[in-house]
């Protein structure tokens, strides 16, 4: 039952689309298999090296299907194994080009396996291959119906320049997105408030610092989306600050700082231009506020060490008490637990962190800013003296 030649435009716009909303992919294929009169449609990521196999998005794929051929059978398939030397990137064919049906009937992943599920002639694109690993584009159709026809061969061929800049565009913007998570949650670990504001001086962004300022500050608040301080003459100056930082003038000020007075102590809020965008289409500038309070000490480590690492309460106590100087035996009754129980947070922390022995995780942390809290130091202290 061959279909007919269509116009992809449609697809096309489904499959971009789908690069910046993961909940598109399988409307793409739903969108696909209707083209193509299939019954079963999947993006697999087909990996010898690791043994894993798995249908990472699907259409019309029975449950037990993706989790068999991810688990087992994938690497017994026959169109795979019997093409290994045609299926390079760019590679767009029927799998009977790869293994003929007579020969998939006598393979045991026929008989075992794919029999079940009714699943007969595959058309497939290998959209990436690194290495031995590949991701492919496949479309199956049962046993009752034909074989894919030379038009619909073509048909995914055109489509598959699209394929390819889709996903590289997609792991761009997953990449973009860790990007922005791993930035946020720096920001929210620094003692430094960080405000972003737009050229219009609204609110973007704010870090946690900047949250708790904003909330528990008399001087500092926030009125129609933007920054304002409640004295008059310092509010004019911090209007003056943001919209200097935000002049596009060569010679106008884009940088600064005011002093805001608040409940006895001095909050230092300075301004930082920054613009985004390139030549071709150049943005409008947008500024970085950032609040200190000169006169405060360092934050502990304590939380930014979470916010890096994911590390759990009673990690973070661990690794706190560890790099103070104290063994695995001297930190267990310090936080009321076993040895053990220390010993496997140490190696949850190793994991977490990236490390393999001690002296490496004292070296990764003697480079993140802040102190120890208090209790810490005195623990320390109190178990050096212990120790004497």
């Amino acid at each position: 039952m061959a279909s007919h030649p269509a116009n992809p435009d449609h697809l096309v716009d489904l499959l971009y689309e789908a690069t910046g909303d993961e909940k598109l992919w399988p409307e793409f294929l739903a969108a696909l298999l209707k083209r193509l009169n299939g019954r079963m449609a999947a993006f697999i990521s087909h990996s010898p090296t690791s043994g894993k196999y798995p249908l990472v998005v699907s259409v019309g794929a029975d449950p037990e299907l993706q989790y068999l051929y991810g688990k087992y059978y994938g690497a017994q398939d026959p169109w795979v194994l019997g093409g290994e030397q045609k299926l390079i990137e760019g590679w767009v064919e029927r799998g009977s080009s790869l293994c003929p049906p007579g020969q998939v009937v006598k393979t045991e992943f026929y008989n075992d396996f794919y029999r079940r599920y009714a699943h007969f002639y595959p058309l497939g694109a290998i959209i990436e291959r690194r290495g031995d690993d590949r991701t492919f584009l496949t479309i199956m159709r049962d046993h009752v119906q034909d074989d894919f026809s030379d038009s619909d061969v073509e048909f995914v061929r055109h489509l598959f320049p699209h394929l390819q800049r889709a996903l590289k565009l997609y792991r761009k913007m997953q990449d973009l997105k860790f990007a922005a998570s791993a930035g946020k949650e720096l920001l929210d670990g620094l003692d430094v408030a960080v405000i972003g504001l737009g050229n219009d001086g609204r609110i973007l962004f704010t870090n946690r610092s900047a949250e708790w300022i904003l909330r528990s500050s008399r001087a500092l608040s926030v009125k129609n989306g933007g920054i304002v301080a409640s004295d008059p003459g310092a509010n004019a100056a911090l209007s003056h600050l943001v919209k200097a930082a935000c002049s596009q003038a060569s010679n106008g000020v884009e940088e600064g700082a005011v002093a805001i007075y608040d409940q006895g102590r001095v909050l230092l809020v300075g301004s930082f231009r920054y613009t985004a965008g390139g030549n071709i289409f150049p943005d409008r500038p947008r500024v970085l506020l950032t609040i200190t309070d000169p006169e405060a000490s360092p934050s502990s480590r304590k939380r930014l060490l979470r916010s890096l690492f994911r590390l759990t309460a009673a990690e973070n106590r661990v690794m706190e008490l560890l790099l103070s100087g104290l063994e695995p035996k001297e930190i267990a009754p310090a936080t009321g637990t076993t040895e053990n129980t220390v010993r496997s947070h140490l190696k949850s922390i190793y994991e977490k962190t990236g490390v393999t022995r001690q002296s490496r995780l004292v070296q990764l942390v003697s480079r993140i800013p802040g102190e120890w809290s208090r209790s810490v130091r005195q623990t320390t202290r109190s178990s050096r003296c212990f120790r004497v």
